[in-house]
């Protein structure tokens, strides 16, 4: 019997006959069903296609076809949850922003799993979003290789802006769109005729993934999509 990550609550697995049968291995909840149903999910096909925006179409958002109209090719972003709910926050409040390391151990082995799953890695290259430098030194890791600990995941792409005073997380909608390249390829990293998964934590307005889309596709990528937990 194992104890909830979130809510300390118990959490009890039981050993019905099925499981017993399947002979499956056991496999350590870290949160209780009900923490877990807090979260909301968003489930095909009422997404936007482009960022994975949870809406009643697959049709392109206002905001992709504003990325479209500037000449971006659309990312296929693919996100597990909708970010702007309370359960949402609070997990990012505690992995991401609190620094608790540990609570990557609530969405590791279902992103992990659902990148496998649709994206094989004999075609697909996974690449995550780095950190800067700074915002590394203060956290102690980086939050998007924590998500995906077990992956198979080539560390292709790096930041360039080591000076940032203020963190991403703390910029509005129009300090995100205006920012300029932060990222440049790792020194073994060749991207030519790779396709490309680049993996991030939450998908706010995009423009950090078309940054890194931007970059792999100018250096020869075949193709780059990208998925993320939240969105």
């Amino acid at each position: 019997m194992d104890k909830c990550l979130m809510c300390s609550g118990r959490i009890i697995f039981n050993l019905n006959l099925k499981w017993l049968v399947s002979l499956k291995k056991y496999t350590k909840k870290i949160i209780c069903d009900k923490c877990l149903a807090g979260f909301e999910k968003i489930i095909c096909p009422n997404f936007c296609d482009g960022c994975g925006r949870k809406q009643e179409s697959s049709l392109l958002c206002t905001d992709c076809q504003k990325w479209k109209n500037q000449g971006k090719v659309i990312l296929k972003n693919r996100s597990l949850f909708v970010y702007d709910t309370p359960s949402m926050k609070g997990y990012f409040k505690r992995y991401k922003f609190m620094g608790d390391y540990y609570w990557r151990l609530v969405f590791n082995k279902i992103l992990v799993n659902y990148i496998k799953t649709n994206y094989n890695s004999k075609n697909w290259t996974y690449v995550p979003i780095p950190v800067n430098g700074e915002t590394y030194v203060h956290r102690g890791f980086n939050q998007v290789e924590g998500l995906i600990d077990g992956l198979d995941f080539v560390k292709g792409i790096e930041s360039i802006d080591e000076s940032k005073v203020k963190l991403q997380s703390q910029k509005n909608r129009k300090e995100r769109l205006e920012l300029i390249q932060p990222f440049k390829l790792t020194q073994n990293f060749n991207p030519q005729n790779k396709r490309i998964l680049v993996i991030d934590d939450i998908y706010t307005t995009g423009r950090t993934l078309y940054f890194a889309q931007e970059l792999l596709l100018n250096n020869g990528a075949k193709e780059v999509r990208s998925v993320t937990l939240a969105r």
